[in-house]
């Protein structure tokens, strides 16, 4: 199947793709930092060659404590563990359609780093036109384009705390929206984007706590369904 160029998918914003013919021609550029964001269990099964892999894919205080992002400095030392600095331009794929390279990419953004990409079909795609894979993992720690640390310059715009999200419950301008790998509670099943209601909590079956006042689709509605999935314009 041929999978249009991402310029010509009517994204709001294109810029934020790689193609595998672009990556394949720069794979070996000393500012490139390839990231296979899925986990490493994933990773030591096969990925790109030149890929590095985190530790926590999720970017959390520790693999026991999931419930908030790491502080910056820590995160800024996961970064420069990935061989990741101020010069230096990240590609991110995964195998979900994006899922978790446009983690990565928030998280990065969150912490002021812009100079992100995402493989546009990610690992699928590489696969499918029979470019070069590797179980062989690889190792960046420190190697940072040009010796350049990772410099924090915080963006709290993007990130939604809890109480702005407490805020926004009955302000018709704010759209709150939950993108999940599970199918949402029965008190969210149906909800459209711009449902409102009184902000009660309710909670799925795997006891994760919902906001009612937002919609929920699951991450999937936002890919195509081909065997290589891209994102939907």
């Amino acid at each position: 199947m041929t999978i249009t160029h991402p310029s010509e998918r009517g994204y709001a914003l294109d810029n934020v793709f790689v193609t595998t013919d672009w990556l394949a021609d720069h794979i070996n550029d000393p500012d490139i930092r390839v990231v296979d964001t899925d986990v490493p269990e994933l990773y030591a099964e096969e990925h790109i060659p030149v890929a590095v892999n985190p530790v926590d894919h999720y970017y959390k205080t520790s693999l026991d404590d999931r419930t908030h992002i790491q502080v910056p400095e820590v995160f800024a030392q996961t970064m420069q563990d990935l061989g990741i600095g101020d010069d230096t331009l990240v590609i991110a794929y995964d195998r979900s359609g994006g899922v978790y390279s446009f983690r990565l990419m928030w998280a990065l953004h969150y912490h002021g780093f812009t100079n992100v990409r995402f493989l546009d079909g990610g690992l699928q795609k590489w696969k499918s036109e029979g470019r070069k894979t590797t179980t062989e993992p690889v190792s960046r720690s420190g190697e940072t384009h040009n010796n350049k640390g990772f410099t924090l310059k915080v963006n709290s715009e993007i990130f939604a705390s809890r109480q702005r999200v407490l805020d926004s419950i009955d302000d018709d301008n704010v759209v709150l929206h939950r993108f999940a790998f599970h199918a949402p509670p029965p008190c969210l099943a149906g909800r459209p984007p711009a449902a409102t209601s009184t902000g009660r909590l309710c909670r799925a079956p795997s006891a994760r706590v919902n906001v009612v006042s937002s919609a929920s689709s699951p991450a999937t509605s936002l890919l195509t369904t081909n065997v290589t999935p891209v994102r939907l314009p």
